[in-house]
């Protein structure tokens, strides 16, 4: 059994790079408009409350086995992949007008089947994890 565990260093960067310039722009507008600074420091005092408040969650793990893959993490359910129920997998991203969602993981030849997010995951490693380990991977 081989596991991943989710990488947080992307959302960090965001996360501090719109800290950083909320925090400028609420500087800069202070002079000349006040209530677009004000705005804009709440802006950033939030953004930094909520990006503490997700740096404080357990990271999420992918197992891969022979037998399964699972994603799980501390405090939420766990996703799990059978191989008894297909050995097929699917790494799916969508592409909205907004630009492309997330990485999932997912089976498209099982009703119904469970979604697991992969942001802060590396997909290559996982689809090459997976394969090594006997699973069909498609993207």
């Amino acid at each position: 059994m081989v596991t991943i565990t989710e990488k947080r260093s992307h959302r960090d960067q965001l996360a501090g790079f719109l800290t950083i310039i909320f925090a400028i722009a609420a500087w800069r507008g202070w002079a000349n408009a006040r209530i677009i600074a004000i705005v804009f420091a709440i802006a950033a005092v939030v953004g930094l409350a909520l990006w503490i408040r997700w740096r404080r969650m357990p990271l999420s793990e992918v197992e891969v086995s022979d037998e399964r893959v699972t994603w799980s993490r501390p405090g939420a359910t766990s996703i799990v992949f059978e191989k008894a129920d297909s050995d097929l997998l699917r790494l799916y991203r969508r592409v909205t007008p907004n630009g492309p969602t997330p990485w999932t993981l997912t089976r498209t030849d099982v009703p119904d089947a469970p979604m697991a997010d992969l942001f802060g995951y590396d997909v290559f490693q996982l689809r090459a994890l997976c394969e090594q380990h006997g699973w069909r991977v498609t993207m």
